[in-house]
C-alpha cells in the first residue's frame, strides 16, 4: 500500500497527470467560476487559511487521480476505438488515402531506383527514406489494422512491430517483457510514457475548458447586441470568453500534436525494448532460442497463445527447441 502511495508522488504521475490538472483546474477558476460564480471564486482564492489550501490542492489532487484511472478509456477514445469518434467513417477513410498514398509513391520510387541504380537522384533517395520512416513510424504494417486518428496509428504502429518481425502478440507478452528490463531502459520508456500522456491530457482537459467557457459564453451573452455589429460587440467585452475558448482549442490541437509526436518516440522505445530483451525473456522463461528464424517464431506465439488463452506448447515445437543452458530445466507443459 506504502508502494502505491508512493506512485502518486512520483514524477511520472506529478508531470503526466498532476501537472495538467494544475494548470485545468487554474484556468476553469479563473475563467468558468468567477464569471458565472465570484463568490465560490473569492472562497477558493482569496482565503490564505491552510484549510483553504488543503482544500484546493486536495482538488487537484483528485482530478489528476481520476486522470490516472481513465487513462486507458483516454487512449481508447483519442485513438479511434470508441464513440464518437469511432463513428466518424471519414476519419477512417482519410487515413486510408493518405497511407494509399504513401505506398503507392513509396513503390513508385523504389521501382524507379531498381531502374535506376546509382543515377537515381539524391533527393529522391531522401524521400524514399522519408517515406520508409514515415510508413513505419505512423501507420500499421497493415493496411486492414488502420485506425480513424493519427494518434491511433502511431501507436498501432509499434503495437503491430513485434508481431510483423518476431510474430510476438505485443500487448499480452509486454508484461512479460518488462520483467528483464534493465533500470535503465525502464526509466527511458516510463519517460517518453509520461511524455504522451501529459500531451494527451492536455488535449482532453483543454477541449473540457473550451466547451466549458463557450457554455458560459452562450448562457451570459446580451443578445441586445447584434455581432454584425462590431464597435458595440467589441466594447461590451462580451468576446472575451469566447476568444478564450478558441485559445483553449488551440492548445488542444497542439497538444494532439505533440502527442502523436511523442508517441512516435515511444514506439521507437517499445521496438528497442521486444529487439533487446526478447533473447533474455525465453531465458527468463526457461528456454533458449533456437537458431532457426521460422521455430523462434514459433516459439513466440506459442508463448503468446499461452499468455492469452492458457495453451500449452504444441509436443512438435517442444522437440525443435534448444536444450537450455546448464542448470536450467525446460519447464513442463
Amino acid at each position: 500500500m506504502v508502494a502505491n502511495l508512493a506512485k502518486l508522488a512520483d514524477r511520472s504521475f506529478i508531470v503526466g497527470f498532476l501537472f495538467p490538472a494544475l494548470v485545468f483546474y487554474s484556468c476553469a477558476l479563473l475563467l468558468i467560476v468567477e464569471p458565472v460564480n465570484p463568490a465560490l471564486y473569492t472562497t477558493l482564492t482569496e482565503s490564505v487559511t491552510l484549510g483553504d489550501v488543503l482544500y484546493n490542492a486536495l482538488l487537484v489532487w483528485t482530478l489528476a487521480i481520476f486522470l490516472m484511472l481513465g487513462n486507458d478509456p483516454l487512449y481508447k477514445l483519442l485513438e479511434g476505438y470508441w464513440p464518437p469518434v469511432s463513428w466518424i467513417k471519414p476519419l477512417k477513410a482519410r487515413e486510408e488515402r493518405k497511407l494509399d498514398a504513401i505506398d503507392s509513391e513509396f513503390a513508385s520510387l523504389r521501382a524507379r531506383w531498381i531502374d535506376e541504380g546509382k543515377a537515381f537522384p539524391a533527393s529522391d533517395i531522401a524521400r524514399y527514406t522519408e517515406l520508409l520512416r514515415k510508413r513505419v513510424d505512423r501507420y500499421p504494417e497493415k493496411p486492414e489494422s488502420i485506425l480513424p486518428t493519427r494518434f491511433g496509428n502511431a501507436i498501432r504502429a509499434f503495437e503491430t512491430y513485434s508481431s510483423a518481425v518476431y510474430r510476438v502478440d505485443s500487448i499480452p507478452l509486454w508484461i512479460h517483457l518488462s520483467t528483464v528490463f534493465s533500470d535503465d531502459f525502464r526509466e527511458a520508456f516510463e519517460d517518453v510514457r509520461t511524455a504522451v500522456n501529459c500531451a494527451m491530457n492536455f488535449v482532453f482537459l483543454a477541449g473540457l475548458l473550451a466547451i466549458g467557457l463557450i457554455v458560459v459564453f452562450t448562457m451570459s451573452f446580451n443578445y441586445a447586441l447584434r455581432i454584425s455589429q462590431v464597435r458595440p460587440f467589441l466594447e461590451s467585452g462580451e468576446y472575451g470568453l469566447l476568444l478564450a475558448a478558441v485559445v483553449s482549442l488551440g492548445l488542444a490541437w497542439g497538444s494532439y500534436e505533440l502527442a502523436i509526436d511523442r508517441a512516435v518516440g515511444w514506439g521507437r522505445v517499445v521496438r528497442a525494448g521486444f529487439d533487446c530483451y526478447l533473447p533474455a525473456l525465453a531465458k527468463q522463461l526457461g528456454y533458449k532460442l533456437p537458431d532457426d528464424p521460422a521455430v523462434q517464431g514459433e516459439f513466440w506465439e506459442a508463448v503468446s497463445r499461452r499468455a492469452i488463452y492458457n495453451q500449452t506448447f504444441p509436443p512438435e515445437l517442444l522437440a525443435k527447441l534448444q536444450p537450455p543452458e546448464a542448470g536450467k530445466t525446460a519447464p513442463a507443459e
